[in-house]
């Protein structure tokens, strides 16, 4: 994903980008390179994968693409179709799933090829209301910090209980992604 880039020699400013962008053609496709690029997440599966995994299926009847948990959250990767099926008709499984943990869950979609833009939006949810808008930085060649833009009203919903969302999201990301991207929340100036 990386050498691809680097070949390519683009990677050489900071960039802004907006969901519905207003920029000039070199923006667009500095950030279209980059940020729409698809991307496919390591699978990891140890014992503790595994075990989360048979408890979802116990609970829902159905297997979850991906599981990936730390100190504070548990993330389970869901097709669209699954994620409101849980949504819509299985209220009390859910609820009673989410009291089995200690940790907080998080049901996020997933479909494979993704793109990285696709997956930063389905990581906060919460904010879907309004244009979520990006600035890309390059650190060194092979990391990147890219800062999302969010309402001062929303912004509590992305940090989530003393920062613990942000945190889980960053090393969600760094263990899927090789360590290489980075997210940074920032209030969006009207």
């Amino acid at each position: 994903m990386f050498h691809e880039l680097k070949s390519k020699s683009i990677i050489n400013k900071d960039v802004f980008f907006c969901l519905n962008p207003i920029s000039t053609s070199s923006e667009k496709s500095y950030t279209e390179n980059l940020l729409d690029m698809n991307i496919k997440l390591h699978r990891t599966f140890t014992n503790s994968h595994i075990y989360l995994m048979q408890l979802f299926f116990k609970f829902f009847l159905f297997m979850p693409i991906l599981v990936f948990f730390n100190n504070h959250s548990v993330f389970y990767f869901l097709s669209t179709r699954d994620i409101k099926l849980i949504n819509a008709k299985l209220h009390q499984q859910k609820s009673m799933f989410m009291h089995k943990f200690t940790k907080q869950v998080y049901f996020i979609a997933y479909q494979e090829p993704i793109r990285l833009v696709q997956l930063i939006n389905n990581l906060f949810p919460h904010v879907r209301l309004s244009p979520i808008e990006y600035q890309l930085h390059r650190i060194e060649n092979t990391y990147f910090e890219i800062y999302v833009y969010v309402e001062e009203n929303r912004i509590k919903f992305c940090l989530g209980k003393e920062g613990r969302y942000i945190q889980s999201v960053n090393e969600l990301l760094s263990t899927l992604l090789d360590k290489r991207i980075k997210i940074y929340l920032r209030v969006l100036a009207f």
